[in-house]
């Protein structure tokens, strides 16, 4: 992608997240299935045309296989490659500044100072024709959305990567430690803090027209069925929500938290 930062720029080698062969064949397993595959039908279409040619056939007869046969799977390559690369990475390289992921020879980087958004959520694959029938072309996951403020994003596939719970705590940590500040500011300010439907101030936690105090919060609850809940001192639950409709969650954790403590008695 245009205009992305060179690797050498992301500071200091960190660690590398392979992929993990429990969640399915790898993107570049995938993308090297493919290559072989086309390889192999047009070896084939081209002994065909040899033996066509040695047969005392015209050489456009003898030719026609390989090229009808080779505008054909030309087409495929092209389409199936385009799905592999668009689905979130399998190769994450964590850098003292940002992250990398690599797809074949495509490479992605992402400075930490960059990161306007942070968003896990489940990932679908698009569903693709087999001799079976309609198949995913790969396992479904988890996966992290990491955007800029101009709306380009990188995107991981956490559930395909060893230690990828580590690594979403990671880029938890890093992206709080850079949207933190400039959000503290803003709400010392007298300005509000929003993510989604949900917005923070100094006054309180805000949804829908509802407000929690920050001396009424209790805390935040991890519910059931992957949901955050607000909880006030008497043990009522509000704004009960998806985890995965949250965006910036590890920031609203934490900007919750110090302005919570900051009204807190004592």
């Amino acid at each position: 992608m245009a205009g992305e930062t060179a690797v050498d720029a992301l500071g200091h080698p960190v660690k590398t997240y392979l992929p993990d062969p429990r969640s399915g064949a790898s993107t570049r397993t995938r993308r090297l299935r493919v290559n072989l595959t086309v390889a192999a039908v047009m070896s084939g279409f081209a002994l065909l045309g040899l033996s066509l040619a040695a047969g005392g056939k015209p050489l456009w007869l003898a030719l026609l296989p390989l090229l009808l046969g080779g505008a054909a799977f030309a087409s495929i390559w092209v389409s199936s490659m385009r799905v592999i690369d668009a689905e979130p990475a399998d190769h994450v390289e964590l850098y003292e500044h940002g992250l990398a992921t690599r797809s074949g020879r495509r490479v992605r980087t992402l400075l930490w100072s960059e990161t306007a958004e942070y968003r896990v959520g489940a990932f679908e694959p698009p569903m693709k024709v087999t001799s079976e029938g309609l198949r995913p072309t790969r396992e479904p996951g988890t996966r992290a959305t990491l955007q800029r403020a101009d709306g380009s994003r990188v995107e991981i596939m956490l559930s395909g990567v060893r230690d990828g719970a580590e690594l979403r705590e990671t880029i938890g940590e890093r992206t709080v430690a850079v949207l933190l500040p400039p959000a503290v500011e803003t709400v010392r300010a007298g300005g509000a803090v929003a993510f989604g439907g949900f917005s923070l101030d100094s006054t309180g936690i805000h949804h829908d027209g509802r407000t929690v105090t920050w001396g009424e919060l209790d805390h935040l609850v991890d519910a059931a069925g992957a949901r955050i809940a607000v909880q006030d001192v008497r043990g009522r639950q509000w704004f009960t929500t998806r985890t995965s409709d949250f965006p910036n969650l590890p920031l609203f954790r934490a900007l919750a938290g110090r302005l919570h403590t900051g009204h807190t008695p004592g």
